[in-house]
């Protein structure tokens, strides 16, 4: 899976952020974020696979928030060497089908994990994943 697409679901749970994606050395953005932030910081945009991506180096990470707070702009930040999926090039559903069912119970749902763990909450989710867990290593 691309971190592009792994972005593509965050911006559909949280379409009013900015996100923010650390890459190694730096910081991308893609789509309309990309558009934002190089308006914003004047940095290089460029057009990719009909797609938009803007980077910056990390150490412009704290400078950028403080304005984007200022502006009263949400954003969000997201380490790729975190995300289990994009790095083992697995499919989202590969990775989230087996959370849906330790936080739903249910192996079909009518809305994806990620909005079951939005709406549970984080400690929750966290509960409910954790008792999946002991209940396999049985």
């Amino acid at each position: 899976m691309k971190i592009e697409n792994t972005i593509k679901v965050i911006k559909e749970v949280h379409p009013d952020r900015v996100v923010m994606c650390k890459i190694g050395p730096f910081m991308h953005c893609y789509g309309r974020d990309a558009v934002i932030m190089s308006y914003l910081f004047d940095y290089s945009l460029k057009k990719i696979d009909n797609n938009y991506d803007c980077g910056f180096p990390n150490g412009a990470l704290n400078k950028i928030m403080g304005t984007l707070e200022g502006k009263k702009i949400s954003y969000m930040v997201v380490n790729r060497a975190d995300n289990f999926a994009v790095e083992n090039e697995m499919k989202n559903g590969t990775v989230m089908w087996p959370v849906r069912i330790a936080v739903s119970g249910k192996a079909m749902t009518p809305g994806g994990a990620v909005e079951i763990l939005d709406i549970l909450g984080k400690e929750e989710s966290i509960a409910r994943i954790k008792k999946g867990i002991e209940l396999l290593s049985k």
